[in-house]
């Protein structure tokens, strides 16, 4: 009874946050890594009650189609709080597909429903097949179902990680401080989708985890992707920017992301948010031109001078195995 009244109450929190916060004006971000072609977007559902939002290039596709890449949000945080990301990706090539579904599941009171968010990736990676099919779609002729990728924050980035997983599809995948050990998500010894017998160091997936070093709950969820990154057979790397807190990543505070601010402040900087954001991006944008299109030439990005700069520099603290070999950038 104790545990339901708090699930209860935090079912009515959650609630009145949202109406409380949902009529909050969004928070201006800057494109950190912003490519060259032209985009478009439109919003749907891709089954019913569950809406996405399309963001993809105005322009013709390649024979090939456009790469695709599922964003999942942080736990509960809105659609509206990550345009910058699918807006940068889709001007660089890719179609990118942010989708949203709520829960009540934090620090053990309620139900998480991480399979159920898994589900719904896989299920939805079966609509993008579909939808290119479809002669009234959007989508048709314009998708590349041979290179789909998923990326996420928080809650979401393990979402990305367990759908990695679970669908042998995702090819390449980028974490964004990801919440391991904390919502019902520990990959390493449980299997994060029961429809497979997969663990983490059975993907197939080039996984990159991003995160922040920065002390608290706030800035850096219990587990992180420390322990992660040692379980993720090559290609992996993890890159921790330094000073970084966890809702740094959010572009845009929307609705519950505001809600979030208030007991997980960013820490004004250096760096700000801004500044991780656009540090992210020049090695999410690059990882994903890598492992999804063979641009080999952005391997320079996370693993060349550049990122030796930012390791030497203090920025990031960074470590790779593209090959089998663990190597820690900035080291003689």
């Amino acid at each position: 009874m104790h545990r339901a009244t708090h699930r209860l109450a935090l079912a009515a929190l959650i609630a009145g946050a949202a109406v409380l916060f949902s009529a909050c004006e969004p928070t201006d971000f800057e494109l950190s890594f912003p490519g060259e072609l032209p985009i478009t977007w439109y919003e749907t559902e891709f089954e019913k009650g569950l809406p996405i939002t399309v963001y993809m290039p105005d322009v013709d596709a390649p024979e090939e189609g456009f790469p695709v890449i599922i964003f999942t949000p942080g736990w509960n945080q809105p659609r509206a709080s990550y345009v910058s990301y699918a807006q940068q990706l889709s001007q660089w090539g890719y179609v990118c597909i942010i989708r949203f579904y709520p829960s009540l599941g934090l620090l053990g009171l309620g139900n998480t429903y991480m399979a159920e968010h898994i589900d719904q990736s896989i299920r939805l990676f079966n609509w993008v097949e579909a939808e290119n099919e479809n002669p009234d779609s959007p989508l048709f002729g314009r998708v590349d179902r041979f290179n789909f990728g998923t990326t996420g924050h928080s809650m979401g980035a393990s979402v990305s990680v367990g759908t990695a997983v679970a669908d042998p599809r995702v090819r390449a995948t980028v974490s964004l401080d990801v919440a391991y050990a904390t919502t019902d998500f520990d990959p390493i010894n449980d299997k994060p989708y029961p429809d497979t017998d997969n663990f983490l160091g059975d993907t197939v997936s080039a996984i990159l985890y991003i995160g922040a070093t920065g002390n608290g709950w706030c800035a850096k969820p219990p587990g992180s992707s420390i322990l992660m990154f040692d379980f993720t057979p090559a290609p992996t790397g993890e890159i921790l920017i330094d000073g970084a807190s966890h809702m740094d990543f959010i572009d845009s505070l929307n609705g519950l992301g505001t809600f979030g601010n208030i007991f997980c402040m960013t820490d004004p900087g250096p760096p700000t948010a801004q500044d991780v954001r656009d540090i992210t991006m020049r090695y999410l944008i690059p990882w994903f031109n890598v492992h999804l299109k063979g641009l080999t030439e952005f391997e320079e990005y996370y693993a060349g001078e550049a990122a030796i700069e930012d390791a030497v520099n203090g920025t990031t603290v960074s470590r790779l195995n593209l090959d089998g070999e663990v190597v820690i950038l900035g080291e003689d």
